[in-house]
């Protein structure tokens, strides 16, 4: 018997969630993207982030580490890594997309 097995059980649960978004919401190579970054990053840093990468900010999400955008011709790996986002969504797809105003 494992002696970690809530720790285990959570480990597995979470490559789980990250493979089934990787399948189910993956981003159209053109369109609004869904950029989620660490939830301990800041708004700003997360807009400027953007913005350095060549994107363009179309709003906040439902919290600020959540941010809508749009790039031209980029692929979805390649606006993660320069970006410094954790997951790239398809803004279609996510309901944290909008603010509960």
């Amino acid at each position: 018997m494992p002696k970690f097995p809530l720790l285990s059980s959570f480990a597995f649960g979470l490559i789980g969630l990250a493979i089934l978004s990787l399948l189910t919401f993956s981003p159209k190579e053109t369109g609004k993207v869904a950029l989620i970054f660490p939830p301990f990053s800041h708004g700003e840093h997360a807009f400027s982030n953007i913005i350095n990468s060549g994107g363009d900010v179309i709003r906040f999400g439902a919290m600020d580490n959540i941010v809508i955008a749009t790039f031209n011709n980029e692929k979805i790996h390649d606006i993660k890594r320069k970006t410094g986002a954790w997951f790239a969504i398809d803004a279609d797809y996510i309901s944290a997309c909008f603010k509960g105003d």
